[in-house]
């Protein structure tokens, strides 16, 4: 049977059909290269716009960062008041700083955690920092050494079943097997807590 030349164009746009998806292919592949090689250039060199990543001026801390919905755009830079448990900033280089306790309580590993008026002390670049337990609506529990925020009196909880849920302005969840509160209403700009149901079932988070 003749096929006047139907099986040779069907060959000849397959070939054309994988040439273009090839080329497709090889756009993008190229593109993400790109995407990452200049990524890793601006983590390697840091952000030109950016002399720091965080730094003091008095005890307000600014932070100056270059995420992916900054590359091709101007920095991201934010100033946030050091509140206590950690009221004093410190600068640890010339690039970055960080809020602690006391610029007098310097420390070093290895460092025991341990709580003090509702928080966790750990030993943080250099100085004491503390996490405040109660400001969540935690206390601060030592268990064997290790030390750590959780609601009180503790509630055993088993990571992935532990459904994460609202507790009015609180988002309650599982951390190191015991439920544990954040409060949203204690950020600097306070929110609220949102239930929400997606494909994994019910959570919740600070809105």
């Amino acid at each position: 049977m003749m096929d006047f030349g139907h099986g040779t164009l069907r060959k000849e746009g397959r070939e054309a059909g994988l040439s273009v998806e090839r080329a497709q292919r090889t756009g993008l592949r190229d593109a993400m290269i790109g995407l990452v090689a200049l990524a890793a250039a601006f983590l390697w060199l840091g952000c030109p716009s950016c002399p720091y990543e965080a730094r003091c001026e008095g005890n307000v801390l600014h932070t100056c960062w270059l995420g992916v919905d900054q590359l091709v755009g101007s920095p991201a830079r934010d100033a946030v008041e050091c509140r206590a448990p950690n009221p004093v900033c410190v600068d640890l280089d010339d690039r970055n700083a960080q809020c602690v306790m006391d610029d007098q309580a310097t420390c070093q590993e290895p460092f025991d955690p341990f709580c003090e008026e509702g928080a966790v002390v750990d030993c943080v670049e250099g100085y004491e920092v503390a996490e405040d337990c109660a400001g969540n609506g935690n206390g601060c529990h030592d268990i064997d050494g290790s030390v750590f925020c959780a609601v009180a009196p503790l509630t055993p909880c088993i990571m992935g079943e532990y459904r994460t849920r609202c507790d009015d302005t609180r988002v309650l969840s599982c951390q190191r097997g015991f439920v544990t509160a954040r409060d949203c209403a204690a950020y600097e700009t306070p929110t609220f807590c949102v239930e929400y149901t997606s494909e994994y079932g019910r959570s919740a988070y600070c809105y």
